[in-house]
């Protein structure tokens, strides 16, 4: 059991956006792992919110890698919003992977049941856990993916050039 991710950041890398968009996903990873523990402890409040935080923070990194308006509307404000998350939650369902909206309807559930209202049992917990885990990976292959396959062909054009 356990999420064991190892998240490389680009340190080198000049890019504030980057570096906040893997500072996100670390931090998804961060309350994923968190979240796990919880669950193992048998504490489904603690647990619902570091799983939801987890899939927030997915869905902000996602959001960010791709330049979706949501993104671009909370940089403005200051600030995500319920909407706003729910708008990313939306374009990222359409762009990236339909599931995307399912797993953030169980981490919304987590949130308000299993954390605000603390309804949720840890067995109930237990099995919207898996979906969470999901989301955080989706998040991980889109912007690790995406930031090595440019950075390839950044150096595959500088070859080219020379």
């Amino acid at each position: 059991m356990g999420y064991k991710a190892l998240i490389i950041i680009p340190y080198a890398d000049k890019d504030e956006a980057v570096m906040i968009r893997y500072e996100r996903l670390n931090l998804a990873v961060k309350f994923l792992r968190e979240g796990e523990e919880y669950v193992a402890k048998g504490d489904p409040v603690q647990a619902s919110e570091k799983l939801y935080k987890a899939a927030e923070e997915s869905v902000k990194a996602m959001s960010s890698r791709l330049g979706l308006r949501p993104y671009v509307e909370a940089l403005s404000k200051g600030r995500w919003t319920v909407s706003l998350l729910e708008d990313a939650v939306r374009e990222l369902s359409g762009k990236v992977d339909k599931a995307i909206r399912a797993y953030w309807d169980v981490a919304y559930r987590l949130y308000v049941d299993g954390f605000h209202e603390a309804r949720l049992r840890i067995s109930d917990v237990e099995v919207r856990l898996e979906e969470i885990r999901r989301l955080v990976e989706l998040a991980e292959s889109l912007i690790i993916k995406e930031e090595v396959k440019g950075r390839v062909k950044g150096l595959e054009s500088t070859k080219s050039a020379n």
